[in-house]
């Protein structure tokens, strides 16, 4: 596929998970985005959670 191909699947994909959104009722969208924060909070406690390690520990 092309880039625009590609550009325009995303859009219709985007445009997509808008439209599903906008129908849901107002506590499921906050617990879509509220699980969203947690997934993407985990991540980064992986990914920087041993370099804070790291720093910590080279201080004392």
């Amino acid at each position: 596929m092309g880039w625009r191909a590609d550009a325009a699947y995303e859009k219709s994909e985007r445009e997509e998970w808008r439209r599903f959104i906008a129908v849901q009722p107002l506590w499921r969208r906050v617990y879509i985005r509220a699980w969203r924060w947690v997934v993407v909070a985990a991540v980064a406690v992986v990914v920087v959670g041993p370099l804070a390690v790291g720093i910590i520990r080279s201080l004392f």
